[in-house]
């Protein structure tokens, strides 16, 4: 009889173990098969956003876009994003999501990776873009944020790229710096014996205006007659406009020979070079004579230095 029980307690003692390990194993399981929050947001909006598009000639589509527009502000994603990146980025970019003029709106799932994705309607400038990717296999989530064609850092501040552009001021009469009156200075020295300026631009923001000139024609008081830039990629040459012209003794050496630019010209100039990623200036004079530049130094970064120093002040 002693023997029964003992065999009953047993009995029960290894059902009670073997239950216990069977609910952890279903726990486990069940734990296994959760869909990580991040791929499941992706796979809801992909789905809307599909629904949206199957729905653009109905009554809803307008109810549905505002939907996939409010995906940046799910909580999971905004989230997210202020976590790897910061409340200034958040909301720049949640700006250009609702923005249903200028941007809309694509998500796509190719190749395992899904892409939330703001354009800018084609034609319309600046530029700024946003592209949300998340791979659910490595569970990566990343961001590329364009502002105004350039990159958006973390913090939500555009990254300018002003090297070889300095902020210089004028001097008042005892030769102190006149800080209300900053100006933008950029140089090239040439390659001969004796050291000339092959090309010095100052932009002066009180005149929105700019001064082109050269010192490499040496003693030689002609004039500019052209100024050319050459796309070296497509062949395409361009004639720059000026106001006026620059003809001023440099010293004993030089003269300084070059152009005035103002307003929708010095515009026209700025868009150009930011534009070209090789490209040859030609600077001739009167006197069939000229000053060929290929691809000068950090002339490319004129657009970040003007916005940074002379539209946002940023010194």
């Amino acid at each position: 009889m002693k023997l029964h029980y003992l065999f009953l307690a047993l009995s029960a003692c290894c059902l009670t173990i073997s239950c216990g390990n069977s609910s952890k194993n279903q726990q486990t399981e069940v734990t296994t098969q959760q869909v990580n929050p991040l791929e499941e947001a992706f796979k809801e909006i992909k789905i809307l956003k599909d629904s949206c598009d199957k729905s653009i000639l109905n009554k809803n589509w307008s109810v549905l876009d505002d939907q996939v527009r409010d995906f940046v502000q799910t909580e999971i994603i905004k989230n997210k994003i202020i976590q790897d990146k910061s409340n200034r980025y958040f909301d720049k970019l949640a700006a250009l999501a609702t923005d249903k003029l200028n941007h809309p709106i694509e998500v796509k799932y190719e190749n395992n990776t899904y892409k939330y994705v703001i354009l800018t309607i084609d034609g319309i400038t600046p530029v700024s873009t946003a592209e949300l990717i998340y791979i659910p296999e490595s569970n990566q989530f990343s961001i590329n944020f364009t502002e105004n064609g350039r990159n958006v850092q973390s913090d939500g501040k555009v990254h300018y790229n002003t090297e070889g552009w300095e902020i210089q001021y004028p001097k008042d009469e005892f030769n102190e710096d006149i800080k209300s009156e900053p100006f933008l200075f950029y140089s090239l020295m040439g390659n001969s014996e004796v050291e000339a300026l092959k090309l010095c631009i100052t932009i002066v923001p009180k005149v929105n205006g700019m001064s082109f000139y050269t010192n490499e024609f040496y003693s030689s008081g002609y004039d500019i007659k052209q100024i050319l830039v050459k796309d070296n990629n497509s062949g395409k040459v361009y004639s720059l406009n000026y106001d006026k012209l620059i003809n001023n003794d440099a010293g004993i050496w030089f003269r300084d020979i070059g152009v005035v630019m103002y307003g929708t010209n010095f515009n026209d100039f700025v868009n150009l070079i930011s534009s070209l990623s090789d490209y040859t200036i030609s600077i001739c004079n009167e006197n069939n004579e000229n000053v060929v530049i290929k691809n000068p130094e950090n002339l490319c970064n004129i657009r970040d230095a003007v916005e940074k120093y002379l539209i946002n002040n940023e010194y």
